[in-house]
């Protein structure tokens, strides 16, 4: 059975109410998050506190419950997809992403950078293969097709992802194969009237995505 056990940071404690404002202040600094989740007596998610709402608070060393901060209600069921992991940390400011189970009993929360690492050891990002971005209006769009052009060229399409362009009918589409030679499979796209806007071999891509690494954990070490 699927759950998003694998991703959720051991490390990472979740504060409760009747803990002060200062204590979740230095867990903040010590885990490096700027938000975590806070549980009641009987170890009930309440929601997610952030870094900025306790600093704005008049006194710090007043419990949680005490300063009446406002909850944030993100969370997710264990059973959740790794693509609403993505979707949460997208669509929110968190650097946390509470789990609860079936019986919504709290069973810890995934941290954005080591989700990140996690996520890394996914085949789409860390197996060898060349990339392929083809550009087209959403109605021709047929991954069937795609797929058939890969695999008849004796390639396997290690992952997909779409696109959408703001303000127009038009889509990139982004697949990556399992090899590092993709001539033939970009003569065959073009071919079929397919407009490939951008190619990457394994060590382009490679060297782009340590680049970006690199620069990503600088960040968070600052």
């Amino acid at each position: 059975m699927y759950t998003l056990d694998l991703y959720i940071n051991q490390a990472l404690p979740p504060l409760k109410d009747s803990d002060s404002l200062l204590k979740a202040l230095g867990w903040m600094d010590e885990f490096k998050v700027s938000h975590l989740p806070v549980l009641d007596q009987n170890a009930k998610l309440l929601g997610v506190i952030s870094e900025e709402d306790i600093i704005d608070n008049d006194k710090i060393d007043i419990s949680i419950k005490e300063a009446h901060l406002h909850y944030q209600m993100l969370f997710l069921d264990h059973k959740s997809h790794l693509l609403d992991v993505f979707k949460s940390f997208a669509i929110t400011t968190s650097s946390v992403v509470p789990i609860i189970d079936q019986n919504e009993q709290y069973q810890g929360c995934i941290s954005y950078d080591s989700f990140i690492k996690q996520v890394g050891n996914i085949a789409f990002f860390k197996d060898t293969g060349g990339i392929i971005s083809l550009q087209m209006n959403e109605h021709d769009y047929t991954l069937t097709q795609i797929a058939n052009i890969v695999e008849g060229n004796g390639a396997k399409i290690l992952g997909a992802f779409v696109h959408n362009l703001n303000d127009s009918t038009e889509i990139q589409v982004t697949v990556k194969v399992n090899r590092n030679d993709i001539s033939d499979i970009l003569q065959t796209f073009e071919r079929y009237e397919y407009e490939v806007i951008a190619t990457f071999s394994n060590s382009e891509y490679e060297q782009s995505l340590n680049d970006k690494y690199d620069n990503f954990m600088n960040y968070l070490n600052m």
